[in-house]
């Protein structure tokens, strides 16, 4: 290295004392006055670095002799967007306009007092890309009970995506907004809507998408229903039926016992009772129908509450008191029976368990602790299986031990029939054979079975508190059931507690098993001068209908006075065994 460089300076020196020597033998040609110039620079050659919509970058090449480089950069009619001189092989330009091709002119200079002249400049064009528009999303509407889902694919390069709703054929965008995700959930939608998803990016490269636009309709739906428990907050309750749609507003189905008068209600975002099927509001209260000449007056905002879902809850209103429904019903033991199980040649006892809400369970149904057998029986006398481990094309599978299953087919092969003292159960199975369970020595009902102690739900309407005006009625009570003869039954203490009635009255009904009903003829009551008697007729029989669950059943009963009067009449009343 250092041997190189001494060569170089050897060379530097004695091109200096030829020049001087020269200088010396032609004066005139070599004078201050008379720089001789080196010669032209050559031109650089220079190319793209790098693009963007905005932004563009050159590079080029280093020219021997050259101390430094112009440039400029024109837009496509000509105007000067940008120049300058630099010492480095490379210039930047921001804030261009996408789409746009731009024309760089660069040159060379040299060294001040080196003698060498400005090179030809060189002209470079580029454009800068175009801003690419994002990709529509596909948007997809799907509900599913009070949800409505909107989803759609990830759109390439969108950070986000942009949606509204808004009703069909309006301007007013009911809601809106920016998620990241590539789904959005809707509540509480029922009628015809628009719905709109755009994608978004940050990237000054693409823009926005257009909306993908979907209209869809959202119909009131049954989301879910229930039975409870209502009470009038004056000692008298009876079950009702509640039922949650999808635009999360509920129904109390026949909520004082009457067919067609409900009570309609949504929920406020304080969480009081809104009701919605009130034929008068008066700010302060709602008046509700309870049948067509009484109704209840409710108090918006006091005492009023809803909390729950298709598992339990309470709703509370008030008028004067404090009335509720609840659920659900609390379920206890109706009965029991002890049974055999067979299935392929193999019997086993087992034990069968009734409970109040219609469900049933077969302990142990295997023989084995902790694997019970708990099911529903539909009108058809078809199983609904509740335990089971999955649900796979009509079949279920239910363990029967730790590491055992059992596949059960309720389409095919399966009974249910009997009562607490008799009947059988079977169903199809994996074995290829109905898996059987029996208990009593037959299904056939005797009188015997609706004898016992039942409690009683009776609601109605009365003329003996106000003889000008019918007042409603609600009463709960224990009564009894005895044997009169093998078709015969009587009913004790029915009327407890009712105006003008003895608790100890009694009247009797022919039992028909194979109708499971019961006809009681018009008749005078004991201990009494009443005559029960059908709705407003006194030639027409009370027919009451009874289940294999010890559920009975009267409707539209009447008490006429003396043959001439109806004093009680349209009469519900449910008794249930205990």
């Amino acid at each position: 290295m250092k041997q190189n460089l001494f060569k170089y300076m050897m060379r530097r020196a004695g091109g200096i004392f030829l020049l001087a020597a020269a200088c010396m033998g032609a004066f005139s040609s070599c004078s201050d006055d008379d720089d001789t110039l080196n010669g032209k620079l050559d031109k650089t050659n220079a190319e793209v670095l790098s693009q963007s919509v905005s932004s563009l970058s050159f590079t080029w090449k280093a020219i021997k002799n050259a101390s430094q480089y112009a440039y400029e950069l024109r837009d496509p009619e000509e105007n000067l967007v940008d120049n300058g001189v630099t010492t480095d092989l490379a210039a930047s330009f921001t804030k261009l306009k996408p789409n746009t091709t731009y024309q760089l002119k660069v040159w060379a200079y040299g060294a001040y007092g080196s003698g060498y002249e400005t090179s030809e400049p060189i002209y470079l064009t580029a454009t800068t890309p175009a801003v690419v528009q994002l990709g529509m999303p596909e948007v997809k509407v799907v509900t599913s009970g009070a949800t409505t889902t909107a989803s759609w694919k990830s759109v390439e390069h969108a950070k986000k995506y942009e949606y509204y709703v808004k009703l069909k054929d309006s301007d007013k965008v009911l809601e809106s907004g920016t998620v990241t995700d590539t789904e959005v959930a809707l509540y509480g939608l029922v009628g015809e809507y628009e719905l709109g998803v755009k994608s978004l990016s940050t990237s000054e490269a693409y823009s926005d998408s257009e909306y993908d636009k979907v209209e869809f309709k959202v119909e009131k739906r049954e989301v879910w229903r229930t039975v409870g428990t209502f009470n009038d907050g004056a000692g008298h309750t009876w079950k009702a039926t509640i039922v949650a749609y999808s635009n999360d507003s509920y129904t109390i189905l026949k909520w004082y016992g009457n067919e067609g008068y409900d009570l309609e209600f949504s929920v406020t975002s304080a969480g009081n009772v809104a009701v919605t099927n009130a034929y008068k509001d008066d700010g302060s209260w709602y008046y509700v129908r309870t049948d067509a000449t009484h109704h209840l007056t409710i108090n918006h905002t006091y005492h009023s509450s809803f909390s729950g879902n298709s598992t339990s809850g309470k709703m509370m209103i008030y008028n004067g008191k404090d009335i509720t429904f609840t659920w659900p019903l609390p379920v206890t033991e109706s009965w029991r029976a002890e049974g055999t199980c067979s299935i392929q040649g193999y019997n086993w006892k087992a034990t069968l368990v009734a409970y109040s809400d219609g469900s049933y369970k077969l302990l142990k149904w295997y023989g084995n602790d902790g694997y019970d057998l708990a099911f529903s029986v539909g009108s058809d006398g078809k199983p609904t299986f509740l335990n089971a481990v999955k649900v796979e094309n009509g079949w279920y599978y239910i363990k029967v031990a730790e590491n055992s299953q059992l596949g059960l087919y309720p389409a095919a092969q399966s009974t249910f029939s009997g009562n607490k003292n008799s009947g059988s159960f079977s169903f199809y199975s994996t074995l290829s054979e109905p898996f059987k369970f029996s208990w009593g020595g037959t299904t056939q009902q005797t009188v015997d079975a609706l004898v016992g102690t039942y409690s009683q739900v009776s609601k109605g309407y009365e003329k003996l508190t106000d003889a000008k005006n019918w007042t409603s009625f609600n009463r709960t009570d224990d009564i009894t059931i005895t044997k009169v003869d093998d078709k015969t039954i009587k009913v004790n203490g029915f009327f407890k507690g009712l105006n003008y009635m003895n608790d100890n009255s009694a009247f009797t009904g022919t039992v028909d098993f194979s109708a499971k009903t019961i006809t009681f003829a018009p008749q005078q009551v004991t201990n009494s001068s009443m005559t029960l008697c059908t709705y407003n007729s006194i030639t027409t029989p009370v027919v009451a209908t009874f289940t294999d669950a010890g559920v009975i059943s009267f409707k539209n009963w009447s008490l006429i006075y003396q043959n001439f009067d109806f004093v009680y009449t349209g009469a519900q009343t449910t008794l249930t065994k205990k």
